[in-house]
Parts: C-alpha cells; sequence; structure tokens
C-alpha cells in the first residue's frame, strides 16, 4: 500500500496495530528486539501479551517502504506493507530513531539496575528478620503463618514478610503485611509504586506442592493461607490479579499434570461502579493460559452487600464462617468433571464419578479413592 507521505504510512501503520488489538500510541521502527504490548481495550491494566517489530527499508523505485509484523488478539498474526516517497531529511529521521532504540534499551538497563537493587534490599530484610513473631494483620485475617517471617515497629506494628521467589526459587522481592496501615495500604511491595515489574513472575508458596496434585493459585497470602488451611491444597499467592497470569504460566509449567485451582476474588464492588470484575478476568485468564485441568472458583456472598471487605475467601469465611466456606469450596471444585490424582493414577481419568451420589458425595468418593491422605485430612478439617 503506497501512502503520499512518510507520516501517512507510520499513520497507517498505527491504526492497522490498533485494529488487531495493540496498545501503540508511537510507532517504533528498527528496534532490535520485539517490541512487547497490552491489548488497547485494557486501559494500561493487564499483561502485555500482544507484539510487534517494524523494520523500514529503502525500495527499488528509491521509496521507503515499513514492513511490520505483529501478534494480536487471539493469536492473530500477520505482516502489513506499506511505502512512501523518501522525505527529506530522512537520514536525520533515522538516526532520531537510533537514538531512540538507545533511550530505550538505557531505561532498560536503569529498570534491571532497580530490581537488583530491590532484590539486595530485600535478602538484607529477610535475613534480619525473625523467624517466629506475631503479625496483628494476619491476626485479624484469623490466618497461620507458613514460610515467612517478621519485624515490629512502633509505627507498623506487628509486621509480617512474606517472600516472593521467582520460577528458580531464588528471593527477588518481599511484600509487608503491616499490623497498622502505612499511607493507606496494609500490604507493601519493595519498589510498590514504580509498576508491577516489582514483582512480576514472583510468588510465594503455602504448602508443599506435588505433580499430579491438586494446586491453588490465588492473588493475595491471606487468601492462600486461608484455602490452604481449608483445603490442604498447597496453594501460591500472586500478590494481585495483575500477576496472576504470569505466575499461572510458570506452575503449569512446573507442575504440568496437577489440577490448578484458581481461587478468584470476587470483585463485585467494581461491577457496581460499572466496571469490569477484575478479580474473576484474571483469574479466567490465567485459567485459559494453564490450559486443560484448570478451574476457577469465586466465593458466593449472596446477599451480603458488595463491598471491598466482602471479595475473596478469606472474607466468606469473616462473614459466614468455616462450614459454608469449606462446604461452597468443596461444591466447586466437585462441580469440575476431573480431579486431581496421586502420581500412581497418573494417566488414569476418572471422568465419570458416581451418578447417584450428591456433589459433595462424589469430591470425597474421589478422593478417597486417590488420596487416602488428603481425604483423612479434609475429614479432620471438617470436624474442627
Amino acid at each position: 500500500m503506497r501512502f503520499n507521505s512518510y507520516q501517512n504510512q507510520v499513520d497507517a501503520q498505527l491504526e492497522k496495530l490498533q485494529a488487531v488489538g495493540l496498545d501503540v500510541s508511537e510507532l517504533e521502527i528498527n528496534s532490535k528486539k520485539i517490541i512487547i504490548c497490552r491489548d488497547i481495550d485494557a486501559k494500561g491494566r493487564g499483561e502485555k501479551e500482544y507484539a510487534y517489530k517494524t523494520q523500514e527499508k529503502v525500495l527499488n523505485n528509491g521509496d521507503i517502504g515499513l514492513s511490520t509484523w505483529y501478534r494480536g488478539r487471539s493469536g492473530n498474526k500477520g505482516t502489513f506493507l506499506t511505502q512512501s516517497p523518501k522525505p527529506d531529511g530522512h537520514t536525520n529521521f533515522k538516526a532520531k530513531t537510533r537514538a531512540s532504540v538507545s533511550s530505550m534499551e538505557a531505561a532498560s538497563n536503569e529498570r534491571q539496575a532497580a530490581q537488583d537493587a530491590i532484590s539486595k534490599k530485600a535478602y538484607g530484610i529477610w535475613i534480619n528478620a525473625k523467624q517466629t513473631g506475631v503479625s496483628d494483620y494476619l491476626k485479624r485475617k484469623g490466618v497461620g503463618s507458613y514460610g515467612i517471617r517478621f519485624t515490629e515497629s512502633t509505627e507498623y506494628g506487628g509486621t509480617a514478610i512474606v517472600p516472593l521467589v521467582n520460577e528458580y526459587r531464588l528471593l527477588m522481592n518481599v511484600e509487608f503485611l503491616n499490623g497498622i496501615a502505612r499511607d493507606g495500604k496494609n500490604k507493601i511491595v519493595l519498589g510498590d509504586g514504580s509498576g508491577d515489574g516489582n514483582y512480576k513472575g514472583l510468588f510465594h508458596i503455602v504448602g508443599e506442592p506435588k505433580d499430579c496434585f491438586d494446586i491453588g493459585i490465588s492473588e493475595s497470602y491471606v487468601t492462600a493461607a486461608t484455602c490452604y488451611e481449608l483445603t490442604q491444597i498447597p496453594t501460591v499467592c500472586a500478590i494481585s490479579s495483575c500477576n496472576l497470569l504470569e505466575v499461572t504460566k510458570i506452575i503449569r509449567r512446573q507442575y504440568p499434570r496437577s489440577r490448578i485451582i484458581l481461587f478468584a476474588d470476587n470483585d463485585r464492588h467494581l461491577v457496581e461502579k460499572g466496571r469490569e470484575n477484575i478479580g474473576i478476568k484474571a483469574a479466567t485468564d490465567a485459567a485459559a493460559a494453564a490450559g486443560l485441568n484448570s478451574i476457577v472458583i469465586a466465593p458466593d456472598f449472596e446477599d451480603i452487600a458488595p463491598a471491598k471487605n466482602a471479595t475473596d475467601w478469606n472474607d466468606l469465611v469473616i462473614h459466614r464462617g468455616f462450614d459454608i466456606t469449606i462446604e461452597q469450596i468443596l461444591r466447586l471444585i466437585a462441580i469440575h468433571p476431573t480431579i486431581h490424582v496421586a502420581p500412581q493414577f497418573c494417566g488414569h481419568v476418572f471422568t465419570e464419578p458416581p451418578l447417584d451420589q450428591p456433589a459433595e458425595g462424589k469430591l470425597i468418593h474421589l478422593i478417597r479413592l486417590t488420596n487416602p491422605e488428603h481425604y483423612a485430612l479434609l475429614q479432620a478439617a471438617q470436624k474442627k
């Protein structure tokens, strides 16, 4: 496609990328790397799943051509070609483009240096923290401590420190669960406020996951601890909804035969304001990325009014109690047609549980069949 000016063809390239879903406002040309983008409708939120790369070349007729490879919505891939007469002073434009690329590389190096500094600070905080202690925040939430440490100050009270590791289990950051809110927040991650890159792909595991067994994934530590205490299913906390997708991909790679259960937040209060239910959306996207043998379950608060303190599974325990919460979890898990299996049963598909039993009965029957140890833990938990 030929245009009468170089700027017109740049504009056409931008319009094409935006049409296939890429959030691009300025075209990067001749970049050495593929440019990663978010969905244009995400409004600055969510994972960067789309990509493009635009290259420039002088054609045989003297025109300047732009060739853009892109990956957009629904995995849509393609190449868009345009050309236009060579503008005056175009060499200066190319010099500016190279300068722009150099600027991007410098910014990337700065981000890496900042992350390295955060990792070193996190390590110092972790090794100096106490292995035992009291967290006022966790005490209010009614959950225990799993692989975390503690510190205390008059300013923030008893504080829990949650280690955040990468897929190689290297400590990269920490999250503070403050007893007394700091800047209006009880939960603070080192470097918080400078972008989700400070914990992207980082997580904390409550329990000890094993391949072939169920593994839960939640947003917060409190939700992970709650679900683990209710079900004895090891649960990974991803810190926030915007990190669920990345963490779920990592867990799926490391535990390919496990069923992944997304213990989603039910952000009904956002829907009341005309916004999207971010907790459900993020968990659904993560489950889709995990593929087969993954499910999303979210708490049902029934007649409790939508509010910030009525969104996750810990909130349901506080509002409705242990018995109703565990009943909801077991019922929702039982609805799913597949189950987790112990290693000796890997490869054996249980798709037809007994039809003459209620939902909860089917689940208990299958757990007893495939994992007697887990069955015993569940029975003991229900008697508390």
